[in-house]
């Protein structure tokens, strides 16, 4: 079988996601022949093979953007569509990934799964767009949602007509990942030299105000009780600000810059706890449920988290971290939080680790099954 990937993509090697759905897909399969076909974000030609074998090809297109108007993103996205549709034949089955390429399931006659890690906001929220995403539903074989709060959120809206057609695949760690939590990259052992034999925080992710960069940065400074790593690249502007604020900010954060995800295992096995919040201004960000949220509790590290009605039902129902009232936003109260953490973290680390099983990519295979039908 012959399968093609098709997303908008500025780090193939970060999407962690594909890169597994890919190894099940071959596990349930046998000898399946992947290709991706991507849109980076700076419009640039490229081909190549990623780390774990799978081939890859960016293309340019023509429509670069010019003003964000409806019409300039429709031009950019059927340019995609016309670009790539020529490359697909002897392809078996079409993995679309996300909103963008939506030309793909309303328009191709290729079986196709439409993996949505969002919702699709872009393309749903009107009467006619909404009559559209109907259409593209029905033509596609499943549609897979990040997590059950996402799917209910778009059946209420009556944006899905065919729930059964509808699939939750989690974003969890799978076992390639959590093998690498004793392997020390160069990154992390710089790391530990300037951390010495204190422990810390983990953070990730801090490049997008809707993660609260500033506000999470800033309770670190405050509590001064525990020092932190920020995994990724963070806005220069906002470390500049959080110095201006705290002259000491480099005593108490370690900034890693970029690092592929294979060595991300190593910060988190190795750290005390997680923080992990988003504004829940969006309805994205309001059910989200980060990949690096299940990293930390697949690999037996509590978490931190902000109210989003994902995180805080899972940490209810397991008790594998803390919730706080508000979404992050509340320098004070996330201090608290970290208070409340570790005076709590024997019993909070205990119902961690007792639960860590239940966040395996691989007990998701019975969905795959499903989708190929074995």
């Amino acid at each position: 079988m012959k399968i093609a990937f098709i997303l908008f993509s500025n780090g193939l090697e970060y999407d962690d996601r594909i890169r597994k759905e890919m190894f099940s897909i071959r596990e349930l399969l046998g000898e399946v022949e992947f290709k991706i076909f991507a849109f980076h974000g700076d419009n640039h030609s490229e081909t190549g093979v990623l780390s774990y074998g799978v081939p890859f090809e960016f293309v340019s297109i023509r429509s670069r953007g010019g003003k964000k108007s409806l019409l300039s993103m429709l031009r950019k996205e059927y340019d995609f569509y016309s670009q790539i549709k020529p490359k697909l034949k002897g392809f078996d089955l079409l993995w679309v990934c996300d909103d963008q390429p939506f030309f793909f399931p309303l328009f191709s006659r290729k079986p196709i799964i439409w993996d949505l890690h969002e919702i699709p906001t872009s393309i749903i929220g009107t009467r006619i767009k909404n009559y559209i995403f109907h259409r593209m539903e029905s033509r596609c074989r499943y549609l897979i949602h990040a997590n059950q709060e996402r799917l209910e959120y778009l059946i209420a809206n009556k944006i899905v007509k065919s729930p059964q057609k509808n699939l939750i695949l989690r974003n969890v760690p799978d076992q390639d990942w959590l093998a690498q939590r004793d392997s020390f990259s160069s990154s992390f052992l710089q790391f530990k030299k300037w951390l010495q034999e204190d422990e810390y925080i983990y953070l990730q992710g801090l490049n997008g105000g809707s993660r609260y960069p500033m506000e999470t940065l800033s309770s670190i400074m405050e509590a001064k009780c525990i020092k932190a790593v920020v995994v990724g690249n963070v806005p220069d502007e906002i470390i500049r600000a959080v110095s201006y604020k705290y002259p000491d900010l480099a005593q108490y954060i370690y900034f890693t810059g970029q690092v592929v995800q294979s060595e991300t295992a190593a910060f988190l096995g190795n750290c005390k706890f997680s923080i992990v919040f988003y504004k829940t201004d969006t309805p994205n960000n309001t059910y989200c449920e980060p990949n690096r949220m299940f990293q930390s509790l697949g690999i037996g590290k509590p978490v931190l988290a902000g109210s989003n009605s994902p995180m805080r039902n899972i940490i209810e129902k397991y008790g594998n971290g803390i919730v706080l009232y508000g979404d992050g936003g509340n320098v004070e109260e996330n201090v608290r939080g970290i208070h409340c953490m570790l005076d709590s973290y024997d019993n909070i680390l205990k119902l961690t680790q007792e639960s860590m099983n239940c966040f395996k990519w691989e007990a998701q295979l019975p969905v795959f099954r499903r989708i190929f039908n074995k």
